[in-house]
């Protein structure tokens, strides 16, 4: 058992340090944004959070780290609802595009992975990072999710540094150069 919750600590520092990097590539890019006051907090604290976490995961048991990361979750998921109603008053007046190709749909990607993060984090199954033998299968499971959550949004982030693809992806659009 010490075993296993010997990978699931680093894998939960890891993940939190890939998360942390994304959060801190969002939030500078987004320097450069009309609306930059809203979103470099926005992203700034779950990369905070993140940071915290992987560096000490016993911090997530305070509950200062606690009411942050719950803050963040209502806030976001509210802000996340709130651009599905705008997202859809763009597809009512243009059709169903790409969401990635509009602001709204943009900005509704960034509001979910802080909702999923900060919803993983608040689970009972992943405080401090640790996980009990007989928690096992719903832990895989969350830390699959985690670990895709990570991943994921730096990978298609990162196509659009590529030279003609980037030009034609709808994420991509409006990214100016840093």
């Amino acid at each position: 058992m010490a075993h296993v919750n010997q990978e699931w600590s680093l894998l939960w520092k890891v993940t939190h340090l890939f998360l942390a990097l994304f959060f801190s590539l969002a939030c500078f890019v987004n320097r450069n944004d009309a609306d930059w006051y809203l979103w470099m907090p926005i992203y700034s604290m779950p990369c905070l959070l993140c940071f915290s976490a992987a560096l000490k995961p016993s911090l997530t048991n305070g509950s200062a780290w606690h009411s942050m990361t719950t803050l963040l979750f209502y806030g976001c998921l509210l802000y996340a609802i709130f651009e599905m109603f705008a997202l859809t008053m763009v597809f009512s007046t243009k059709g169903m595009i790409n969401p990635f190709s509009v602001e709204e749909g943009r900005e509704l990607g960034g509001l979910t992975i802080i909702v999923t993060w900060a919803g993983m984090v608040l689970s009972p199954w992943t405080a401090n990072g640790s996980c009990k033998s007989s928690e096992q299968s719903p832990v895989t499971s969350l830390l699959w999710v985690m670990v895709s959550l990570a991943v994921i949004p730096l990978a298609f982030w990162s196509l659009c540094f590529i030279p003609g693809l980037g030009t034609s992806l709808g994420h991509c659009i409006g990214m100016k150069s840093c």
